[in-house]
């Protein structure tokens, strides 16, 4: 679990150095934030964080990061520890690209990415049955507006078009 506090704290301070993202725990936005921001770090392929996510009314979310920022925030141990650990995510390729994914990217854009990151799986299996990528993309907008009705299928499908983009899907 050290190892584990250690990285979160570097993740935590790297995000404050590349998106000036200064994660404050009792803010829901902040949280709400970080648990995308890990999930689609994880999502593209990064290592060194390690959570288990699952889909819930906000998209995917981990209890145990919920518990280790809770943690690091409450000990005042991550701009202590973090430091140690940052640098290792400012190098880290994956780490830059989430950054370029979520710069200037509020809390709502990150949820819908995350979602759509996530029921990408679902999707995929439904691709396996010979759907068409028009259709495969389709039928993910879909999943996404049937868990989020806020966001209009053009403003999904714009998160969708920005994740090709960055071929995060």
């Amino acid at each position: 679990m050290e190892s584990r506090l250690r990285s979160l704290a570097g993740f935590v301070e790297a995000l404050k150095e590349a998106l000036s993202f200064k994660f404050n725990v009792n803010r829901f936005d902040h949280r709400l934030k970080l648990q995308k921001l890990v999930y689609i770090y994880k999502a593209l392929g990064g290592n060194l964080l390690d959570y288990e996510f699952n889909l819930y009314l906000r998209g995917p979310y981990s209890p145990e990061l919920a518990d280790d920022y809770y943690h690091l925030s409450n000990s005042g141990m991550i701009g202590e520890v973090g430091g140690q650990q940052k640098e290792i995510f400012l190098q880290d390729k994956i780490f830059r690209a989430l950054v370029n994914i979520a710069r200037d990217k509020d809390g709502t854009w990150l949820e819908i990415a995350a979602t759509l990151l996530e029921l990408k799986k679902v999707a995929e299996s439904l691709a396996k049955l010979g759907i068409t990528k028009e259709d495969f993309e389709m039928e993910l907008v879909n999943l996404t507006y049937k868990r989020k009705p806020f966001a209009s299928k053009n403003y999904i499908k714009t998160v969708l078009e920005e994740l090709k983009k960055y071929g995060a899907i």
